[in-house]
C-alpha cells in the first residue's frame, strides 16, 4: 500500500517525519519497504513575482521583465512571454543563489 506522508499529517493534525514514520509502522508490524521522496528533480526551480514589464527592443514576442526570485535586488528577464503581466508569478532560472521552492 502507498500511503502519503501529508496525508498521514493531515489525518493526525500535526508534522511528521518519514524515518520515524516508517520505523513506527514497523514496529507496529506494518514494514516500510521504502521511503520514496517525489518531486527531487524540482529542487532548482524557482518562482519569481513579476515587478515590472517592458517591450523587448529587438523581439517583437518577447518582453524585458523585471522579477522577484528572493534575492537582495530584483533581476532582469529578458525571454518573458507576451502574456507575462505585472504581479504574475513566472518560473525563472536559478543563475544565482535565490529562494529554492520546495
Amino acid at each position: 500500500m502507498i500511503v502519503s506522508r501529508r496525508w498521514l499529517e493531515a489525518l493526525l493534525a500535526r508534522p511528521l517525519d518519514a524515518k520515524d514514520v516508517a520505523d513506527r509502522l514497523a514496529m507496529l508490524c506494518a514494514p516500510v519497504d521504502a521511503v520514496v521522496p517525489l518531486h527531487q528533480d524540482l529542487q532548482d526551480v524557482l518562482i519569481a513575482r513579476v515587478l515590472e514589464v517592458k517591450q523587448h527592443p529587438n523581439a517583437d514576442r518577447l518582453s524585458l521583465c523585471s522579477v522577484d526570485a528572493g534575492g537582495p535586488r530584483p533581476s532582469k528577464s529578458s525571454a518573458a512571454p507576451p502574456t507575462c503581466r505585472r504581479g504574475r508569478r513566472i518560473r525563472s532560472r536559478p543563475s544565482a543563489p535565490r529562494c529554492r521552492v520546495g
